[in-house]
């Protein structure tokens, strides 16, 4: 039931959950068995997941899980996005890899909290040793000895430079250093709970279990947790402000021209339904328009949603998407939400470097 009635399952989590990983396993303190780099992914998924658990990010939940249990869509993610670029740079001998430090890293991350520069500045700093200088080309951000792989005019390679300070420009939109992030076309700090976002200087909440509350384009808001105790009948919003376990913040109408959200019960297959958050259906079934319907299934065609495990794929030129299992490295794809790394090229699924 963890769905999103009204958005795509899962194409863009890919990249979001492969940052985060980058961010985290850039390296580890020393200590523990080494850890041959294929082997990576299998430890690292529960913690990825115990984090997502304790943060209760209910959006990272629908992106990236899409009804799954968490290590079986964390997984494939890891060893073709973050173990593929790896791989590829380890041979080129453009990253050093310490497999010795990953089971402390491991543990760094097991203590960790939710906050996203804590990721990046926590005891995880040297399982990948880049050995690209300043200046030199880069696909990845671990392949530089400091900075970060700066792809500003948007074509790879990248270069490595250092990481732009808080108060200065950032025009491509990468690069701040940890705790900033940029916005507006400026680095700028990041808030904790309580802290401005959004508005004008479009400021972003620091930790994984915060949202942006209040803000308008001219004013801005508060970074504040989510909120997740919503009773039958209680106004609720899918943006900041969900329902108690096993309930649904659903469209409930127009009030006052704007849109009104309550918490609802779940229901039946093939029963009356309203779209919200969590969908209303059970598992196997989504609340298309007014109705619960059966998910499609492999080969199907889809608009959006697919059963757990699929993605809809759209094709160049086509105007309805196919349910389809997406691709592993080196399969043919027609796109990249067709991949498991989230990158097709030449019609071939490729590991996600620049």
């Amino acid at each position: 039931m963890a769905r999103l009635a009204s958005l795509p399952r899962m194409p863009r989590a890919t990249g979001a959950l492969t940052a985060l990983a980058m961010l985290a396993i850039a390296g580890c303190p020393n200590g523990g068995g080494d850890i041959a780099l294929e082997d990576v992914p299998a430890p690292l998924a529960p913690t990825y997941c115990a984090l997502f658990d304790r943060c209760g990010n209910p959006f990272v939940d629908a992106a990236i899980f899409a009804g799954r249990p968490c290590e079986d869509a964390i997984e494939p993610i890891l060893e073709d996005a973050l173990l593929g670029q790896a791989a590829e740079a380890v041979r080129e001998g453009t990253v050093v890899y310490h497999g010795e430090r990953v089971d402390d890293c491991i543990a760094a991350l097991d203590a960790v909290g939710c906050t996203i520069s804590d990721l990046g500045a926590s005891a995880c700093t040297d399982v990948f040793e880049g050995t690209v200088a300043a200046g030199g080309d880069c696909a990845w951000d671990e392949e530089c000895v400091v900075g970060y792989c700066s792809t500003a005019d948007g074509m790879c390679p990248g270069t490595c430079a250092a990481r732009i300070p808080e108060g200065s420009a950032c025009p491509s939109g990468q690069g701040c250093e940890i705790g900033t992030s940029c916005a507006t076309g400026t680095c700028r700090a990041v808030s904790n709970a309580g802290g401005p976002c959004a508005g004008p200087e479009g400021r972003s909440c620091s930790g994984l279990d915060l949202t942006c509350v209040g803000a308008t384009a001219m004013t801005p808001g508060t970074c504040r947790p989510f909120m997740n105790d919503g009773e039958v009948g209680d106004a609720c919003s899918i943006a900041d402000d969900l329902c108690r376990e096993g309930l649904s913040c659903i469209f409930a109408g127009v009030e006052g021209g704007m849109a009104r959200f309550e918490c609802a019960e779940a229901v039946a297959a093939g029963a009356a339904c309203s779209r919200g958050y969590p969908d209303q259906c059970p598992d196997d079934q989504f609340c298309d328009t007014d109705v619960c319907r059966p998910l499609p299934t492999e080969g199907q065609p889809c608009t959006a949603e697919c059963l757990p495990g699929l993605r809809c794929v759209v094709a160049t030129g086509a105007s309805m998407g196919e349910c389809t299992a997406p691709a592993r490295l080196g399969e043919p794809c027609e796109g990249n939400q067709g991949c498991v790394s989230s990158r097709c090229e030449d019609g071939v699924c490729a590991t996600a470097g620049c």
